[in-house]
């Protein structure tokens, strides 16, 4: 069960839903004018097209940010709005990609309820089990900064006195 939900999830995030059946299955037409994905790098998926861009605004970003001198005099408001730009189309790819891994979380979720309430708990284990060590911590931490406060006061108030 853990095994086809895993590869379900790997067909969530490489994949086309439109391209599988109801078993999670690819189905679908084979490319007739001989262009395959094989040569691509990222499939043509809602992820792999959301990674295209975020790779694409991130190469332009980089090389219109680049410190070299241009034989072309620009003007500082150029070069903040074209700074501008592409942070902005970054900051667009950036939360697209977020949205396409959010979309296929969901939807594991929902198509595998037991696994995911399993994964919740193992998540909600350990993040007690974290609080719990920090709580375990807060008395050595305070003891050392009061001491530290102590510490660095007798120092003020002996440079006070000289």
């Amino acid at each position: 069960m853990a095994e086809s939900s895993e590869s379900r999830l790997r067909q969530l995030m490489v994949g086309d839903e439109e391209d599988m059946d109801s078993e999670g299955n690819r189905g679908g037409d084979a490319d007739t004018n001989g262009d395959d994905e094989a040569g691509e790098l990222l499939p043509n998926t809602g992820l792999g097209r959301a990674l295209d861009g975020l790779l694409t605004s991130w190469t332009s970003l980089l090389s219109n940010t680049a410190t070299h001198r241009t034989p072309q005099a620009t003007t500082i408001d150029h070069v903040k709005e074209v700074s501008e730009i592409n942070v902005k189309n970054f900051r667009d790819a950036c939360q697209e990609v977020n949205a396409e891994f959010a979309k296929i979380s969901v939807q594991w979720f929902q198509e595998h309820p037991e696994e995911a309430e399993q994964e919740r708990i193992k998540n909600l284990d350990a993040a007690i089990a974290r609080q719990a060590t920090l709580f375990g911590r807060i008395p050595g931490v305070t003891q050392r900064r009061v001491e530290e406060y102590t510490s660095t006061g007798q120092q003020q108030d002996d440079s006070r006195n000289y």
